[in-house]
């Protein structure tokens, strides 16, 4: 296929070279004189449409005329070495006048205009003389533009006018399964300026259906609507746009006797969008609207998904509040809006906020267009109402907010989750729950010494916030602090007061420390016992150990105030060391006591025993069995465990024989089968040796 691909643009070079060599002027008249080709596959046809470059360009085309010629470039998927050109038309022209006059008589608009502009003595569109040579020549110019513009206009909208004009030309004489590359080009005389070949190449396999127009959206106003749809992604496939209008969704027809054409770009603000407003018979009644492009060659194409909606008359009026009162421990309300816009609105909506400025949260919703007063059952002790109009298309009015206060007798509730703490410095931090009251104004805060006594108040007034700060003197015998807290509504409503917070004032002296009862050692542990710290307020006790030329301490236990905290066993403690231990206690400000003294502990005796070693045997096959002998000096030995391995099985304990007993005669055994077998020695006082190297004999 890559290799089709450069065949396809050599050829397209070799022409463009033949017609380089046939056309003698300079690059720059060469660039701007130009047949630009259009070409568009169907299933049974190609059609082709092309267009001069200029007046200038199309004068000559149409004095000299078209020629077309068509080569066959691939066939049945194979590239075709040089073919030769079919001539589809040669000194192609404008049909001469006469020809046209059917079409004028049968009101074809477009034809009209393409045979006034080819064939007319004038072409003005606006009116006006002027003796002034160069107006003259400024009308003139303009006229030639009009003429060729109005022209290439009418070839795009009529298929029949572009053909007339020799602008169109359908190829009927095609195949499935070929390419083609057209060429269409004006013979000029010898000497006068060339005008640029146009060149394409398309095949009916190249065949793709109009897309339909998308974005199509619709804003409706008092009887109008402005549409608006996508005309960037298309605008290589449609040169102008019909919009349809329908009453019943079903019956569309044009809005406009001519297509609509677009001339901004998509580079400016909305380029990309098409617009159309439409008037409209009459508000709140349902339109359909849709678009429809048409491409180069005059086909229109398929519509776009249709859009409906209402004309409707605005929100130009707001509910306005004309009474807002208490009522019976209810807010009563009262508004006025304009019967000429009732038909706009659908309903009226209640919003209610605990601030003028503040969030509002809808407290009544699809209440019916033809009320106008409300009475809220659960009204807040302070709000601030507004009614607000929903149109039928959803658009909003608000009324000014109006305050409601309602007469208020029921205190606050009382605040919760009061806690609090002490620093070293003596500041005291309290914090508690916000209560939920909408008209809270704020709290106050009481401090006592003693439980029993009455409260004296902190605040002067009440605080916003749902903490406060005090400060205390910890230089006193009091060791206990308490407090508690009311909350004040905006009609100095006061709440009970909260459950009491007792807090206790930092300790400045340590605790004692604790005084050592017994220190002793054996092959397990290092035991500790105490005399628990004399201090009422120790919360916990704390062992320390380090190696005797160790530098640092090591937490080595910490044991909380109870039934266990005047002992220890040290586990952890190696054998043959030698440690250093102090105790401390811990009181509950976090104080530990001071001027510890340490203890040295006795060595732990090591509880593991040399291993046997020395072991050894000998097979007898004639006894059927091996006997194992060994030699171990240490004292106050039970028992030996024998372990043995069989080839190919894991060690295992195997027997156990006395301590008295220093051999042992193996005769569960397998011919020509390797064992293996070690020793361990059991001690009376529960200790034992590590087992034995494993001794290796085959039988």
């Amino acid at each position: 296929m890559k290799q089709l691909h450069v065949l396809i643009i050599g050829f397209f070079l070799m022409l463009i070279s033949l017609e380089g060599h046939a056309q003698t002027q300079d690059s720059t008249q060469y660039s701007k004189k130009q047949i630009a080709l259009l070409a568009r596959a169907l299933p049974d046809s190609i059609i082709l449409r092309w267009a001069p470059s200029s007046y200038e360009v199309w004068q000559q085309a149409n004095k000299y005329g078209y020629s077309i010629y068509r080569y066959t470039l691939i066939k049945n998927n194979q590239m075709q070495s040089m073919p030769a050109p079919v001539v589809l038309g040669s000194a192609f022209k404008p049909l001469p006048l006469p020809a046209w006059e059917p079409n004028l008589k049968a009101n074809n608009k477009y034809a009209a205009i393409m045979a006034q502009a080819i064939y007319g003595e004038s072409f003005e569109l606006t009116g006006g003389n002027s003796n002034n040579p160069m107006v003259q020549l400024a009308n003139v110019a303009k006229e030639q533009e009009n003429r060729f513009s109005f022209a290439m206009f009418c070839a795009d909208q009529s298929p029949l006018a572009a053909q007339m004009a020799a602008l169109r030309w359908v190829d009927r004489a095609i195949k499935r399964d070929e390419k083609y590359v057209y060429k269409v080009f004006v013979k000029t005389p010898e000497g006068s300026a060339k005008i640029d070949t146009g060149f394409v190449f398309i095949g009916t396999e190249d065949y793709t259906p109009l897309p339909k127009p998308i974005d199509l959206r619709a804003e409706f106003g008092n009887r109008s609507v402005l549409l608006s749809w996508n005309k960037f992604l298309y605008e290589d496939v449609y040169t102008s746009y019909v919009v349809e209008r329908s009453e019943n969704g079903t019956d569309f027809i044009a809005i406009t006797p001519d297509p609509l054409i677009n001339t901004s770009t998509g580079d400016l603000p909305h380029g990309q969008l098409m617009y159309k407003a439409d008037s409209l018979s009459a508000n709140y009644k349902k339109y359909y609207y849709r678009v429809r492009g048409i491409s180069p060659f005059g086909e229109l194409g398929p519509p776009s998904s249709a859009i409906e909606g209402e004309g409707r008359v605005p929100l130009s009026d707001s509910p306005a509040i004309e009474k807002a009162e208490e009522v019976n421990g209810k807010a009563y309300l009262e508004w006025h809006f304009p019967d000429t816009l009732a038909k706009t609105v659908s309903n009226f909506e209640i919003w209610r906020s605990v601030k003028i400025g503040g969030v509002y949260q809808q407290v009544a919703a699809q209440l019916p267009q033809t009320q106008r007063n409300y009475t809220d059952e659960h009204p807040l002790s302070v709000a601030y109402y507004k009614v607000v109009a929903i149109s039928r298309f959803k658009e909003r009015a608000e009324s000014f907010p109006f305050m409601v206060q309602l007469v208020d007798s029921i205190p606050p509730d009382a605040p919760k989750g009061l806690i609090g703490k002490i620093d070293t410095a003596g500041i005291v931090t309290l914090r508690w729950a916000v209560n939920a009251e909408p008209d809270l104004l704020g709290y106050r805060v009481f401090q006592g010494n003693d439980i029993d006594q009455e409260f004296s108040q902190l605040t002067k007034s009440a605080i916003l916030k749902n903490q406060f700060k005090d400060t205390l003197d910890l230089q006193t015998l009091t060791k206990k602090i308490y407090y508690r807290v009311t909350a004040i509504d905006k009609r100095y409503n006061s709440s009970v007061f909260s459950e009491i917070l007792e807090l206790k004032r930092p300790d400045k002296t340590p605790p004692v420390p604790p005084s050592l009862k017994q220190l002793k050692a054996d092959e397990k542990a290092v035991y500790l016992s105490w005399n628990p710290s004399s201090s009422a307020d120790v919360a916990k006790h704390i062992v320390y150990r380090k190696g005797k030329n160790s530098p640092q301490w090591e937490k080595l236990a910490v044991l909380p105030k109870g039934k266990n905290d005047s002992s220890y066993a040290d586990n952890s403690a190696e054998a043959g060391m030698a440690y250093l231990y102090k105790l401390a206690a811990v009181d509950e400000g976090g104080l530990e006591s001071v001027e510890n003294p340490e203890f040295e502990s006795a060595k732990i005796t090591s509880a593991i025993k040399p291993t046997i070693d020395r072991i050894y045997g000998v097979a007898d096959r004639n006894a059927k069995k091996i006997v194992l002998r060994w030699n171990y000096k240490e004292k106050g030995i039970e028992r030996y465990i024998i372990f043995r391995e069989a080839e190919g099985d894991k060690m295992r304990i195997y027997t156990t024989v006395d301590a008295s007993i220093n051999e042992y005669e193996d005769k569960n055994l397998t011919i020509n089968t390797a064992y293996k077998y070690a020793l361990q020695a059991l001690f009376a006082d529960g200790r034992k040796s590590e087992i034995g190297k494993s001794f290796s004999i085959s039988y």
